[in-house]
């Protein structure tokens, strides 16, 4: 049962990709809205996260994006074995066109209608083009400084001629160094959380030890006045045996007497 449920994943990759290989023109930046359609929103393989990630994998390893994407997807979901079949089914379709229009390229070459239905193609590749960007822009988070990145790294492409390679170097660097920035923050503000934790931590305990050594004193006056209301009490005590013992004695000489008396 799992065979056949891998084996089905394995057909259903190569399918997609096939499809994905075969009607997209324009390149691999036009592929993207294709991928992520087929990939996120039908068969729900990947998230929208993945496929950027995806894309800047893609771009920063050598290799056709397309392909680089294939693999990444096809391992994703089925190992090294679905990295491998995704990758064939994205690379095949091209593979059989260019084959057979390398054997007639005299004819297109020629063909007005050709040429016309690829100047109609390459209006459809922009906006497949403008399309991914703006999907891709979606989940970026969103500031002051990435935007301003952006804008620099369009601008930079556009009119100063300046190398795509360069840009995602330099782009990289700049997210690295961003990245070590924040993380560098957050590690002081941590340890200033702790250091104040910790004050608070002992300025509670040293409350505590003057609460108890308040309470400590206190019970030692409480033991001190029960001692001494003790030690009156036994005194007082004593006073009354003594007075009581007197008055006997009082009472037994006076009886004494009385008898002396009425011998006499």
């Amino acid at each position: 049962m799992e065979k056949n449920s891998k084996a089905k994943q394995l057909l259903q990759l190569f399918l997609t990709f096939f499809k994905i290989g075969a009607f997209t023109f324009g390149g691999g930046y036009a592929m993207i809205s294709v991928i992520e359609r087929e990939t996120v929103d039908k068969r729900k393989w990947v998230t929208n996260q993945d496929i950027l990630d995806m894309i800047v994998i893609a771009e920063s390893t050598p290799g056709v994006i397309a392909v680089n994407s294939a693999t990444f997807i096809g391992y994703k979901i089925c190992g090294v074995l679905g990295g491998i079949v995704a990758t064939f089914g994205a690379v095949l379709p091209s593979f059989l066109i260019i084959t057979a229009i390398s054997l007639f390229f005299s004819d297109f070459r020629e063909n007005q209608y050709v040429n016309a239905a690829f100047k109609g193609v390459r209006c459809a590749v922009a906006v497949l083009i403008l399309n991914a960007v703006s999907s891709l822009a979606k989940p970026m988070k969103k500031n002051a400084f990435t935007v301003m990145v952006a804008v620099a790294a369009f601008l930079a492409a556009t009119f100063l001629d300046f190398d795509v390679i360069w840009l995602i170097l330099v782009g990289g660097i700049i997210g690295i160094v961003l990245s070590a920035v924040k993380a560098a923050k957050a590690h002081k503000a941590n340890a200033a959380n702790n250091c104040d934790r910790a004050a608070s931590d002992i300025g509670g305990a040293s409350g505590e030890k003057e609460k108890h050594g308040a309470s400590g004193e206190q019970a030692r006056s409480d033991s001190d006045g029960e001692q001494t209301r003790s030690g009156e009490e036994e005194n007082r005590g004593a006073v009354n045996e003594k007075d009581k013992s007197g008055g006997k004695k009082a009472e037994g000489e006076g009886a004494d007497g009385g008898q002396n008396g009425g011998k006499v």
